[in-house]
């Protein structure tokens, strides 16, 4: 009898545990949140050039142990990143340390840019001369 009631405290034990670990304020994500964990950031390479990488305008600096990874997950070499391709990116204080060439997904398209257009006066299409000045 004894055996069947250390058991039963034992599971009621473990239950407990996970219940209470799941009812705890659970830290941010993210070293900025107070976590433990980085959090891998997304963005648009802009930019590449010798020991900078700029993503979505902001400028990074890379070192010799900066780390690049393809879109098999395989390491690779900053040759196999161009200007416009969609990555991710582990970063401390302005220093990259790995960075991901990922597939973007339609919450990470950049939005369309789009210049205001002056609308047209109806009869004013016309481009004349008049006293040595182009007028419509």
């Amino acid at each position: 009898m004894k055996r069947y009631t250390l058991f039963s405290i034992l599971v009621l034990a473990v239950a407990m545990t996970m219940a209470w670990q799941g009812l705890l304020p659970q830290p941010g994500y993210g070293r900025d949140g107070g976590g433990t964990h980085p959090v891998l950031r997304r963005g648009w390479i802009d930019q590449i050039d010798t020991g900078t990488l700029v993503i979505d305008d902001m400028s990074y600096r890379t070192t010799k142990k900066t780390r690049y990874y393809g879109r098999n997950g395989k390491e690779c070499g900053l040759s196999a990143f161009r200007v416009g391709q969609f990555v991710g990116f582990l970063s401390e204080q302005s220093l990259l340390t790995d960075v991901y060439l990922l597939k973007p997904g339609k919450e990470d398209m950049r939005t369309e840019v789009r210049t205001p257009t002056r609308a047209r006066q109806p009869g004013k299409t016309e481009i004349i001369l008049q006293d040595g000045v182009w007028r419509n």
